[in-house]
């Protein structure tokens, strides 16, 4: 049970009016160090406000997309390397191409950051709805869906020589609730399949001091709607003590 005092970083306003697309954060609940929000790009707001800049860490994303792209120069958004902290406001607000295009969006969001921590991304699993290659990272062998999640408090299980010199480190759990949705429209994926998932990472979270930050996005354009996600993000947000709802 998660005990600490969960509070809105950005409130959510008449929600199921809102528009979500690649640029627009309409929420963020924070409760210890999980945090959820509608736009994915605003993990990497999370993650700069509450991880180490300097700690080793290793990055596992549970998403329907890869969230690769990395189009913005990094003259763009630099001063995230050195600031203590950030307003979500100057967060969004940092552009490109003569203030034309915003530097953050749910497609570009893992690499842009990667680009200015690389050592938040020592090692990487990717569990998507498709194999994922990126020269950028280094990536463990991509497992089917979420067979590592259960594992992660003890990374030795794995069997995975690659993970010798980083399986101590703590790991930044990133998840799309898009994972569960086919084609931006139908639920794929069962309730019991969800559930399964987040009692792996609750039981992760409670056993093992592994988990650094868990962000967790419901992207209501690829889940077929408002309706259709806020009740798993309800749900889910129960199974892992939280006292977030909307």
């Amino acid at each position: 049970m998660n005990t600490t005092q969960g509070f809105w970083i950005k409130e959510p306003i008449d929600i199921r009016n809102k528009k979500t697309g690649p640029y627009n954060v309409n929420f963020i609940y924070k409760q210890g160090n999980v945090f959820i929000m509608d736009n994915h790009l605003a993990a990497a707001y999370c993650w700069i406000q509450e991880l180490d800049k300097n700690e080793n860490l290793n990055f596992f994303h549970i998403d329907q997309h890869e969230d690769l792209c990395s189009d913005a120069p990094v003259k763009s958004y630099i001063k995230i390397k050195d600031t203590s902290h950030i307003s979500l406001n100057e967060f969004l607000s940092m552009r490109y191409q003569s203030g034309e295009k915003q530097a953050f969006s749910f497609e570009n969001y893992i690499l842009q950051t990667q680009r200015i921590f690389p050592n938040w991304f020592r090692k990487c699993c990717f569990a998507c709805h498709y194999y994922v290659v990126c020269e950028e990272l280094d990536m463990i062998p991509q497992l089917n869906n979420i067979n590592l999640l259960g594992s992660i408090s003890n990374a030795s299980k794995w069997g995975y020589a690659t993970l010798e010199r980083d399986k101590d480190n703590r790991w930044i759990i990133n998840i799309d609730l898009d994972y569960f949705f086919y084609s931006n429209a139908f639920q794929m994926l069962t309730n019991e399949y969800i559930q399964f998932l987040f009692e792996d990472l609750k039981n992760a979270m409670e056993e093992s001091k592994k988990i650094a930050i868990v962000t967790i996005a419901l992207s209501p354009e690829c889940c077929g709607g408002w309706d259709k996600v806020i009740p798993i993000a309800n749900y889910i947000a129960k199974e892992l003590g939280l006292d977030f709802k909307l």
